[in-house]
């Protein structure tokens, strides 16, 4: 692509999308890595350290299984183009700050969770991403 000839609210997805991995690149590059299913082209890919949990999903109901002991922070990013990010909870009492953005780091939502057992929608956009923070 041709920077110079981007229109600007692309320009704006790509300079926040660098921003975001220059961020996370703790977890992405020196985290543990656990891509899913490679019989499915790796829909989901989970990445790891002792503070963030950082899982990207790319295929449209995947589910990211959130069941076992979390971090401080949890980070869903939406990698397909359907609304939502589904999650597999335990039912854990703590309660979560939870912030959405889309695809150009704007904050479309802002909520506190108490996760139930089952599986649950996050209302992630397409190509956004949630945070979510242990209070």
């Amino acid at each position: 692509m041709r920077l110079d000839r981007l229109p600007p609210a692309h320009a704006e997805m790509v300079a926040y999308l660098l921003g975001f991995w220059k961020e996370h690149r703790d977890v992405l590059l020196d985290g543990h890595l656990e891509p899913h299913q490679p019989e499915l082209l790796y829909p989901l890919v989970v990445a790891s350290n002792a503070s963030k949990l950082l899982a990207a999903v790319y295929q449209p109901r995947t589910i990211v299984p959130l069941n076992r002991e979390l971090p401080q922070t949890v980070i869903l990013v939406n990698g397909t183009r359907a609304d939502g990010v589904y999650v597999e909870t335990t039912g854990e009492q703590s309660e979560w700050e939870v912030e959405i953005r889309d695809c150009r780091g704007k904050t479309v939502e802002r909520s506190a969770w108490a996760p139930r057992a089952g599986i649950v929608k996050v209302n992630v956009p397409p190509a956004g991403h949630a945070t979510l923070t242990r209070k």
